[in-house]
């Protein structure tokens, strides 16, 4: 988190206390931990809130999630189950892709939501079509004004029953997972075989919130996100090929200045550096 003061569990004995440009807190199978970068330097390790020498259960580390308490003017539904030519406004009338939704001459500043049922969701796909092009990837339009007086797309959430459920509201990231991948051919090899022709960047999100999704499979999965929250990041691989110079392509997850809450990076690779994330601007 920007600017939140822990107390970190050094290897000697004792804690120091830090403040972080850059706080980006994972779990391991045993431990809390987390990467840290400020001014004076960046390191790793656990960690538990200051004043308590406790690690607390990952939870409760951190409930902060950054637009927490916004009123939706506007809600965006998307499914990947839902005919082509619905027009978002409800899950019955669901987008069918991502990409349908931010291209549709209706959407505009007024919407600070969308969210995404369960299901698979290929970064390529328009208006029904599987386009097979790797260049195809998601850009926030941003966010107009000054905080807090802010409007725009705050948040793109995942993990929602959707249409055709007795609820389709209800949310569950696990029992309903929306996951959003970039191997177009389907043809990647657990050795990061293949790749060339995935989704090069895969989300652009900037200060849009992603809520709940799984990225998998992309060359980027995110470019200068941050904020993350309880999201899932797997098998993507910042391979340069065909990039040359391309500074980008070094790490799958670049994060400026970023809060990261209960969010996962499994499996990922970097061409040189950042093989989980890749911290800029701190």
């Amino acid at each position: 988190m920007i600017g939140t003061r822990f107390a970190v569990k050094a290897a000697s004995a004792g804690f120091l206390s830090v403040v972080a440009s850059t706080f980006v807190l994972f779990q391991t199978q045993d431990a809390l931990g987390f990467w840290a970068s400020s001014e004076v330097g960046s390191g790793r390790g656990t960690c538990a809130p200051q004043g308590n020498a406790a690690a607390l259960p990952f939870a409760e580390v951190v409930k902060y999630t950054a637009w927490d308490g916004l009123e939706p003017t506007r809600i965006v539904y998307i499914d990947a189950s839902a005919p082509l030519g619905g027009d978002g406004s409800n899950w019955n009338s669901a987008y069918q892709s991502l990409h349908d939704a931010l291209n549709a001459e209706s959407f505009d500043n007024d919407v600070v939501e969308i969210r995404v049922a369960g299901g698979t969701y290929r970064t390529d796909r328009v208006n029904g079509v599987d386009t097979l092009d790797p260049n195809l990837g998601f850009e926030s339009p941003g966010l107009v004004g000054s905080f807090p007086d802010v409007t725009g797309l705050k948040r793109i959430a995942g993990g929602f029953a959707g249409r055709g459920a007795p609820n389709p509201d209800e949310r569950d990231i696990e029992l309903y997972p929306t996951v959003f991948t970039g191997d177009l051919l389907g043809d990647d090899t657990p050795e990061f075989g293949n790749y060339a022709d995935n989704t090069k960047i895969m989300f652009s999100p900037r200060l849009t919130e992603l809520d709940g999704l799984t990225i998998e499979h992309g060359r980027i999965a995110v470019l200068v996100g941050q904020i993350l929250t309880d999201c899932t990041v797997r098998r993507c691989y910042a391979s340069a090929e065909g990039q040359s110079l391309d500074e980008r392509f070094i790490s799958p997850v670049t994060l400026a200045q970023a809060r990261v809450v209960g969010s996962r990076f499994l499996f990922n690779k970097g061409e040189s550096l950042g093989g989980a994330v890749r911290p800029v601007g701190v």
